[in-house]
């Protein structure tokens, strides 16, 4: 285990909800005047560093941190630049529909990230987990590459 108690993990998803709330308008700022698929990708590959930094940096509150900040920030701006993208490229009834396809494939990932998690950490132990979501996280990126290269903005 992470060694750390519950009062210290809820502590730990503060700082991670807080970086999330925090960052969203300096994150949308930046998409808004660079690209928003390029933050997209650039958000994936920091909340595939950061995750992949936990177990190394989860003993030391001084980076655990600026860590979970970091994590929060990424991994929730990922939710925030994919709707934004649903709206730059649909209107009206295909909005509608585009955003209940965005809907089905996160709760789908919602499903079946904690089972495809917990059989990982079943069949390897539990050091397993962070790299399995970690792998995820850059099919994730390989996948807006292929939007970008597509034409997404």
């Amino acid at each position: 285990g992470s060694g750390l108690d519950a009062g210290q993990n809820g502590i730990m998803l503060s700082v991670w909800i807080a970086g999330n709330i925090v960052f969203q308008v300096p994150v949308g700022w930046i998409a808004d005047r660079w690209s928003r698929t390029g933050m997209l990708a650039l958000m994936c590959l920091v909340s595939l560093a950061s995750l992949a930094c936990l177990p190394w940096l989860i003993a030391d509150p001084l980076w655990l941190w600026p860590l979970m900040l970091l994590m929060g920030a990424s991994l929730g701006s990922l939710y925030t630049l994919s709707l934004a993208l649903l709206g730059e490229k649909f209107r009206g009834a295909d909005l509608a529909v585009a955003n209940t396809g965005f809907i089905i494939a996160i709760e789908m990932g919602v499903m079946v990230g904690p089972p495809v998690g917990g059989t990982a950490m079943h069949l390897f132990g539990d050091a397993a987990l962070v790299p399995t979501f970690c792998a995820l996280l850059f099919l994730h990126f390989l996948v807006i590459v292929r939007l970008r290269r597509r034409g997404m903005p």
